[in-house]
């Protein structure tokens, strides 16, 4: 469940597997705390308009390249460096940029929450959380898939055998957590 302020974006699937009542409430009743607990800070992702020169420009940011992003400096000096189309991990900044366009379209298009902060905060949500999706895009005249899932040794699969990384979720959990506080994400407004 997807909140958009006002309202709610869905996806009908069954999620029958493993079902247990009683953790369901509980868990939804978690849910709606946390979205009571922000809900004003979500009305103000809503009303926060991102071009898509913004979102690409923030998802660029947040694409280092593997050797710019292993070398030991800190998040504050990550910030300041200016990624260039060779610096990027291309891959992934197609894949949530892709997302981007999905979560920004209106609502009314079929798609999700309009050109805004919260379709942005939901295209790195997604990420976060589906690591067993795959994303197809056009880089240089080439068509490229993107497995948004980690090789691991703790692989696991769903029922349908998707793969997915229970450490990679965690990982990307925390990532967005540092990025909602950075202050690239603070200067979108």
């Amino acid at each position: 469940m997807v909140f958009g302020g006002d309202k709610a974006a869905y996806n009908k699937a069954k999620h029958t597997s493993n079902f247990d009542a009683g953790l369901l409430l509980k868990s939804a009743n978690k849910v709606f705390e946390t979205f009571s607990d922000n809900i004003d800070r979500f009305k103000v992702w809503k009303n926060t308009p991102v071009t898509d020169q913004t979102a690409a420009a923030f998802i660029k940011h947040i694409c280092p390249a593997e050797d710019v992003s292993q070398k030991k400096i800190g998040r504050e000096e990550m910030a300041g460096i200016q990624q260039d189309e060779e610096q990027i991990n291309k891959k992934k900044f197609h894949s949530l940029l892709d997302l981007w366009d999905m979560y920004s379209k209106d609502y009314a298009q079929g798609g999700g929450l309009g050109r805004n902060k919260w379709a942005l905060y939901n295209v790195l949500t997604h990420y976060a959380t589906h690591t067993h999706d795959t994303r197809s895009f056009e880089i240089d005249g080439e068509e490229k898939t993107h497995t948004m899932g980690r090789s691991s040794d703790n692989l696991m699969e769903t029922k349908k055998g998707k793969p997915y990384t229970l450490n990679a979720q965690v990982d990307r959990a925390r990532e967005v957590a540092l990025i909602v506080a950075a202050p690239a994400w603070q200067s979108i407004n």
